[in-house]
Parts: structure tokens; C-alpha cells; sequence
């Protein structure tokens, strides 16, 4: 699944194993998650959490929740 249309954009993931995660999408390509953490995909982060496309098993683009209520 091509992952790049998502960078910047705030996403709503489900990864294989179930669990869920939301945020703004930084998306990055194979070559660096390659060098930086040995990965062979490419993947988005969702702040601190690296998810590679293999385990994505759906991906939306959704409207960032209110922290008002």
C-alpha cells in the first residue's frame, strides 16, 4: 500500500494484531527505516510508535478528536 499520500495528514490505524492508533502521520521511506532500524519497508510513525507497512491492516484519514470533549 503506498503509505507517502498520508504523511502530514491525521490518520486512524488498525495493525494486524488489532490495536489501534491515531495522530498526525510521518511518513518515511525504505531506504531510511532501512539504515536507521534495519527495517526492509516503509512505515509511518505515530509520535513515538514506528509502524511498518506489513503490519498495517487499515490505514483512514480521519479529523483530529477535541481534547475539549
Amino acid at each position: 500500500m503506498d503509505l507517502s499520500g498520508f504523511d502530514g495528514k491525521y490518520v486512524y490505524i488498525r495493525d494486524r494484531d488489532g490495536d489501534t492508533f491515531s495522530g498526525i502521520a510521518d511518513y518515511e521511506g525504505r531506504d531510511f527505516l532501512e539504515c536507521e532500524y534495519g527495517g526492509s519497508e516503509d512505515g509511518i510513525f505515530i509520535d513515538d510508535f514506528l509502524i511498518y507497512n506489513s503490519q498495517i491492516a487499515s490505514i483512514e484519514e480521519i479529523e483530529p478528536q477535541s481534547k475539549d470533549g
